[in-house]
């Protein structure tokens, strides 16, 4: 009797065993959104730190029980539930969360709620800077953030705007924002040699508080560009863009028609001031003789064109994003040939050498040329504000035959100490070649599911030759 409720006692602790092992089932699916597969979305059991990661194919795999609910979150996109039923596949199709687009990952190890930071910070969104596209990084921001100044010091093509966070800060020092780029802080704030086009999304921080994560350097705010990378599919996305505008003077000034001076029939000096008894001098009423456009001839409106070509997708342990981009702008000036080329490749990289480690890099090369007077950027509007109308400064030079008069002032005698500045833009200037190679690359090694390492490397190289 003993020896049959053994047996019996036996054959229920199997069942037993055997009914908890059946419960215990491998879920397996994809997770996409609307553009394709996502990797490294977080697939976690609820209420434990059980989970997984989906692969560079959006794939994921998980052991786990009927009845438990599985959780799928992901930076910027809605965090989903699903419950675990018989079957053995759960497909999820995630969607873009409206608050946390509001996610910061400036100065911090990982996406976190803008509502948590105690520091003020803005955000420019991708889909806001496709609607709104701006020429260069630094006019892409122009307008879109509060607190933030962007100013053209000068209109020729390819200068860099200068740009402010909330006001001047400094008495004495610069007042420049730290400016970095996919981790690396650029040791040249020109934003003309970054392709707008590649810019996913823009994140500033503002005040000095910035400067507990960055240190002094971020007295002045923070701006952290952060570019397009490729997503986990397998699929090759490839778009071209070409953008063709004008660039032109919107209102110029209007030219004095009169003037307090004695001059002949031809228009050349004679006196001011009540000069041999005529009262008539010292009067700001004496008509120019005749009346030249030298405004237009100096200024008028110049083509720019855009052209780019980027790639992006995926493979099995990795993705990647490329681009090259070619950028012309003639510039308003119409004399001495002045103008400004760009062109820009980029590489994105993000691989797997295997399931805890994760190597990323991020480069990009510029090469641009650009002509411009060697007069200083407002001289030649300065100059021509104070020649008179009746002068045409588009007649050559009596010495050589060269373009423009030099001394066009001179020979009429007029009371000026200007030069033709027309002489200047075609004959004083100066070619500048820039290149410039800005790269990062970061070790992210995962050997438990708590423990994160990280290591990164970047660089900015800038060279620049200019001939006069």
């Amino acid at each position: 009797m003993k020896i049959t409720f053994n047996g019996i006692l036996t054959l229920l602790i199997a069942l037993v065993v055997q009914a908890s092992f059946a419960q215990e089932i491998i879920i397996s699916g994809t997770v996409s959104d609307e553009s394709g597969s996502l990797p490294g979305v977080t697939v976690l059991k609820k209420g434990t730190t059980q989970g997984t990661e989906t692969d560079f194919n959006g794939n994921y795999s998980i052991k786990t029980k009927i009845g438990d609910v599985l959780v799928f979150s992901f930076v910027g996109l809605k965090s989903q539930e699903k419950t675990v039923s018989t079957s053995n596949t759960i497909n999820v199709i995630m969607s873009a969360d409206d608050i946390l687009d509001e996610i910061i990952v400036t100065g911090v190890a990982s996406g976190t709620s803008k509502k948590k930071l105690a520091i003020s910070a803005e955000t420019v969104s991708e889909k806001l800077l496709e609607n709104v596209p701006g020429i260069s990084a630094g006019s892409a921001i122009q307008g879109k953030v509060a607190g933030v100044n962007v100013v053209q010091p000068s209109g020729l093509p390819g200068s860099s705007p200068s740009i402010s966070i909330r006001g001047t800060t400094s008495l004495f020092g610069g007042q420049t924002p730290l400016i970095i780029v996919d981790g690396v802080f650029l040791g040249s704030n020109n934003l003309s040699d970054i392709n707008s086009e590649d810019i996913k999304s823009f994140e500033i921080l503002k005040g000095a508080a910035a400067a507990s994560l960055y240190g002094s350097k971020a007295a002045n705010g923070v701006i952290q560009i952060i570019t397009k990378r490729g997503k986990g599919t397998t699929k090759t996305s490839v778009t071209i863009r070409n953008e063709v505008g004008v660039s032109s003077i919107l209102r110029g000034y209007e030219n004095i028609n009169v003037h307090p001076y004695l001059i002949d029939a031809d228009g050349t000096y004679i006196g001011s001031d009540k000069v041999n008894g005529n009262s008539n001098a010292a009067l700001i009423d004496n008509p120019y003789p005749k009346n030249f456009d030298n405004f237009g001839a100096a200024f008028g409106s110049g083509l720019f064109s855009t052209t780019s070509i980027s790639a992006q997708g995926g493979y099995e342990k990795g993705n990647y994003y490329a681009s090259f981009q070619n950028f012309q702008n003639d510039g308003i000036v119409k004399v001495g040939d002045l103008g400004f080329n760009r062109k820009n490749a980029k590489v994105n990289l993000d691989f797997k050498l295997s399931d805890k480690i994760l190597v990323s890099t991020s480069n990009s090369f510029t090469s641009s040329q650009s002509n411009q007077p060697g007069v200083g950027a407002g001289s030649p509007l300065y100059a021509l504000q104070f020649t008179p109308p009746h002068l045409d400064l588009t007649v050559p030079n009596e010495e050589d035959g060269s373009p423009y008069d030099w001394n066009a002032f001179k020979n009429s005698k007029w009371p000026t100490s200007e030069t033709n500045p027309l002489y200047f833009l075609n004959n004083y200037k100066f070619n500048e070649r820039r290149e410039r190679l800005i790269s990062s690359t970061t070790l992210t090694y995962n050997p438990l599911e708590w423990l994160t390492l990280s290591g990164s490397y970047s660089f900015d190289n800038l060279n620049s030759k200019r001939n006069i």
